[in-house]
């Protein structure tokens, strides 16, 4: 089969590859000067205070608490299902919240081949500018596995230079959110849009070893509302090549390419790329508590994430996978983590490395609770790569709470505030304007179950925690739903701020 040039991107780290754009260089802005005098100065030396750090260490299994919901038991049996095209009806339960891994038929090591298949029609044809944004879209989306997985996972995409032309007009192929929706039956739109981009693709692509498509279309088509996406153990369309069938398919709607200013669609693929591998959606998606509150009343404990792990919501500022799934995950080795038992606790010391920095030291402090519960400790910076810019600082250590008897979409982490988790950090952004405010600034604390947590110090590179053992008991379950009421945080302290101020910070960043 003949096969047209294609731009292959290829991110790895496993033998110490750099991604394939280069690094840009530092170049020092015009019309900003420095004197004789001020380039001779000897800039003051800060003390930077160090800490007797703890020798607790439990051995790694102590804290591996094993999920126990409705969806997994502990003695449920790992299956392998490696080599297999899809696992659709009842054998893949989903994605796991706790120990163990569920892994789906996708690998979460070595490589993830995916192929972008650039589209257009007659009525929206494809232009050099639409090939390079989804190109740049398809490296940020390459460069965050690299980055979640500890370099651990390559994920390969290749992009061919060319549009492959599509029958009849984007009318024709439009779909609203039901009509590509993957929690129904059989879909015969969003089928009969696989079939016509698999008709003009496959005489020139060899889909031979495809994990996923990536189906995208010209900026200015409208053809899908939300986005249609399959994954291979939830799917009610597939593309049938002459390769092989592909079950794992994923192309953005007008949801996400409609409001470029608060960023692309890569975010959206990171997302459903995450599930199709085995990680689990976070919120609570039951829907129960707003039958009985008001969303005030319940907020945080539909999404104990929201604004801070992409796999709780994929549009908010920052773009994470938190250590907890990275550990389950086995991207994390058990020397990167820390476990101790709440009972072992009295004044420790802990020093954690940035989440995002590949660095192979410790980046998470896990504390366990019970059998079912774990409190996650890390250290984390605003990503210039992956974060939306806020007025919130971002750059501190975030706590949350595991719940192992939570399965997927039902909010099994929630994470600590040091102020007041139902009170929201208000950001400015199209689609609703919450998050949680749980940056522990340094010398913020939270207290969790007997204990309380402390970002003593914040440096280059890690952070360090103060954890001691305390007379009051804090339910690790956060405030009941209406048992508070949220409102927008009213503090300036110069690590969050008041309304409007996010608002005020973008327009004065031209955003």
């Amino acid at each position: 089969m003949r096969k047209l040039a294609a731009l292959l991107i290829a991110v790895s780290v496993l033998s110490g590859c750099s991604s394939a754009l280069e690094p840009r260089e530092t170049i020092e802005p015009t019309g900003v000067q420095s004197s004789a005098a001020e380039a001779t100065q000897v800039p003051e030396t800060k003390t930077v205070p160090t800490f007797e750090l703890s020798s607790l260490r439990e051995d790694s299994e102590v804290c591996k608490i094993k999920e126990d919901s409705g969806k997994y038991s502990p003695s449920d049996p790992v299956i392998d299902f490696s080599g297999l095209e899809e696992i659709k009806g009842g054998t893949y339960k989903g994605n796991a919240t706790a120990f163990p891994f569920r892994p789906t038929t996708l690998p979460i090591f070595g490589e993830l081949n995916v192929v972008v298949v650039p589209v257009d029609w007659a009525d929206a044809e494809g232009t050099r500018r639409d090939w390079d944004f989804y190109r740049a879209e398809a490296q940020t989306f390459a460069d965050f596995w690299n980055m979640a997985s500890e370099g651990k996972l390559q994920v390969n995409v290749t992009m061919p230079e060319t549009w492959y032309r599509m029958p009849q007009t984007t009318a024709d192929f439009y779909m609203t959110e039901e009509e590509e929706g993957q929690r129904y039956s059989f879909r015969p739109k969003k089928q009969a849009l696989y079939d016509a981009i698999v008709g003009a693709s496959d005489p020139s692509i060899d889909f031979s070893n495809t994990h996923i498509v990536m189906p995208v279309w010209p900026l200015s088509a409208s053809i899908s509302e939300a986005g249609p996406h399959e994954f291979n153990f939830d799917w009610n369309a597939a593309m049938y090549t002459d390769e092989g069938n592909i079950y794992d398919i994923m192309g953005a709607g007008d949801w996400f390419i409609d409001h470029l200013e608060y960023g692309g669609p890569w975010f959206y693929y990171v997302h459903e790329v995450g599930h199709m591998l085995g990680f689990v959606h976070l919120p609570d998606e039951d829907r129960i508590l707003e039958q009985t509150f008001d969303w005030q009343e319940y907020w945080w404990q539909q999404n104990g994430t929201n604004g801070l792990d992409v796999m709780g919501n994929q549009d908010g500022a920052v773009k994470t996978i938190g250590s907890w799934l990275r550990w389950v995950a086995g991207w994390l080795s058990d020397d990167q983590v820390i476990c101790v038992t709440e009972e072992s606790i009295q004044d420790e010391y802990f020093e954690l490395n940035h989440l995002n920095d590949i660095s192979g030291g410790v980046e998470s402090l896990v504390i366990k609770l019970s059998e079912t519960q774990v409190v996650v400790v890390e250290s984390r910076r605003w990503d210039g790569r992956f974060d939306r810019p806020i007025v919130h600082s971002r750059d501190g250590v975030f706590a949350y709470v595991v719940t192992a008897t939570k399965g997927a979409s039902q909010n099994s982490q929630l994470m600590l505030s040091p102020r007041n988790v139902q009170d929201w950090v208000e950001v400015d952004h199209w689609r609703g304007s919450e998050e949680l405010d749980a940056t522990f600034c340094e010398g913020d604390a939270a207290n969790v179950s007997n204990l309380r947590i402390e970002a003593v110090s914040l440096q280059d590179g890690k952070d360090y925690v103060r954890v001691t053992k305390t007379d009051e008991w804090v339910d690790p379950n956060g405030p009941a739903a209406g048992s508070v009421f949220g409102q927008p945080n009213l503090v300036e302290n110069g690590c969050v701020f008041p309304p409007g101020a996010d608002r005020d910070y973008r327009r004065d960043l031209g955003l």
